[in-house]
């Protein structure tokens, strides 16, 4: 597990509230969202909730039964603290104006947790999402459907996460701009690049091109479930 890579005092200069802590160990996954929730001052059943997620998973973490989360960045964002902090135990536990961290920088990779910029549209984000660790993060993206795709697989704030350098088959999930909007087809081979075809089977293929464009074959969706 890689060390703090900042001033080894920061507490004196970056995070006064963190020094109160300084004490707690947060070598695991588990201390680490241990000491989160002590500041954020949440419960297991109020991090749940405002996840989006049962209880039992949160649980889970804490128990030390599970060394990583698919909902890193969901949990870092309830608790107010870096996804890399509580993922990896690198970095800040959270961001300063004063931190190198707060710049541009690829995503930290591990065998075992690796992360994605979120993006929106054709802008890259700060934000990350972890992604099964068999996937090549450097030809993925990820991104929030803001929308329910009329797919049961890519449903209303779902993160779909994409390989941009992978070529589709036939009836590939694919992430599309259709006229400036984002969303999931599947995928039709044919002429000139091929055709979108939409959830409901009574709507016309698209074809892709200027107005159709892939940005890839999705190959991860990470949904949120409700209790």
């Amino acid at each position: 597990m890689s060390s703090n890579k900042v001033n080894t005092h920061g507490y004196l200069t970056m995070d006064n509230h963190s020094y109160m802590f300084a004490g707690m160990n947060t070598e695991t996954l588990a201390d680490r969202l241990k000491l989160a929730m002590k500041e954020a001052g949440m419960s297991q059943a109020q991090l749940a909730e405002a996840v989006g997620i049962a209880q039992p998973s949160i649980f889970k973490i804490l128990s030390g039964k599970s060394q990583n989360s698919g909902y890193i960045v969901h949990l870092s964002k309830a608790l107010g603290v870096r996804p890399e902090w509580l993922a990896l135990n690198e970095g800040p536990m959270r961001k300063s104006h004063e931190s190198n961290y707060d710049a541009p920088y690829p995503p930290p990779q591990t065998p075992d947790v690796k992360f994605v910029h979120i993006w929106k549209a054709e802008e890259k984000t700060k934000d990350l999402q972890a992604i099964p660790k068999e996937l090549n993060a450097e030809s993925c993206r990820a991104f929030f459907l803001d929308h329910d795709s009329g797919f049961p697989e890519a449903t209303l704030n779902s993160v779909v996460v994409v390989d941009v350098n992978e070529q589709p088959k036939v009836h590939d999930y694919v992430f599309a701009c259709v006229h400036g909007s984002y969303s999931v087809y599947k995928f039709l081979p044919g002429d000139e690049g091929g055709y979108l075809s939409p959830s409901d089977p009574r709507a016309s293929l698209l074809k892709v091109g200027e107005t159709a464009k892939i940005i890839g074959v999705v190959v991860y969706i990470s949904k949120k479930f409700n209790r």
